[in-house]
């Protein structure tokens, strides 16, 4: 994964790269227009990180799912009976309406 030194230096770089161009074209840029531009680099830099690190996590996730989210092939299909937590909320709410 990237890390945040390389991540650094891909702002850097293409802030360069972004600078020689304008620089190339004739019309260099002045310290404030070289801020943005550094600027605009490291919102592209870290938006192409999480990109990266979204579609990764995506792909992960579905080449291994969670073992509980998908039923067991053997297992029934009907209703199920409630859990311990379901009964003692159940209960509760009883015994506020007796009072």
């Amino acid at each position: 994964m990237i890390g945040p030194p390389l991540l650094l230096g891909a702002v850097v770089a293409l802030g360069l790269v972004v600078w020689a161009v304008f620089y190339m074209l004739g019309s260099p840029l002045n310290p404030a227009e070289a801020v943005v531009v550094v600027g605009l680099c490291g919102v592209i830099a870290y938006g192409l990180r999480a990109a990266v690190r979204h579609f990764l996590h995506r792909r992960k996730k579905t080449q291994h799912p969670h073992p509980h989210q998908h039923p067991h092939p053997h297992a029934q299909a009907g209703p199920q009976p409630p859990s311990a937590h379901a009964k003692a909320r159940a209960r509760s709410k009883a015994r506020k309406k007796r009072h």
